[in-house]
């Protein structure tokens, strides 16, 4: 929870569903606030100082940070900054196209496999989220490109209808 000020008689709680009493299985509060007028909490949360601006997400002067963006789908280019809607006519990208089109992933500051050296390719993956649907999750090959600027792709088939497409880089594991 981020926020100036909270206060109130009542508690915050991450108990398992159906033990109000607790359990072996709580989950996590967190609160980046300024003022706290709670009395407590289940479990006990951890607390952060909020700055002048709460930061959702990284900026861009943050030039080494690594980030994905989804370029094109098929023949059709992707604003920088889609909306998202699942609304007609506002879609951010309007396809007719039936069958496998090529999603193009613009990555900065993520290991390819070949730079740096020794360093091992991350996973690129996007996520399409239908308005109704299953969920599908498909791995990006890498193109072209170094660390600092590459290219990837992946082959989606699009369900009819409104998806949102999410793309993600992630370090393998150990």
């Amino acid at each position: 929870m981020i926020c100036d000020s909270l206060s109130g008689t009542g508690q915050l709680r991450a108990t398992p569903t159906g033990s109000a009493t607790g359990g072996s299985n709580k989950g996590r509060i967190r609160i980046e606030i300024n003022q706290v007028g709670i009395a407590s909490s289940d479990p006990a949360y951890s607390q952060g100082v909020v700055g002048s601006i709460a930061q959702l997400w990284p900026e861009d002067v943050v030039a080494d940070s690594p980030s994905t963006r989804v370029v094109s789908l098929g023949s059709n280019n992707v604003p920088t900054d889609p909306q998202a809607s699942f609304e007609f006519p506002y879609a951010d990208v309007n396809t007719a196209t039936s069958g496998a089109q090529t999603l193009v992933i613009e990555c900065k500051n993520i290991p390819t496999g070949l730079d740096p050296i020794g360093v091992q390719a991350w996973n690129v993956k996007a996520r399409i989220v239908p308005r109704s649907g299953t969920v599908q999750n498909i791995t990006a090959s890498y193109v072209s490109g170094d660390y600092s600027l590459s290219t990837w792709e992946a082959q989606v088939t699009l369900p009819t209808g409104f998806s949102a497409i999410q793309v993600r880089a992630s370090m393998p594991p150990q």
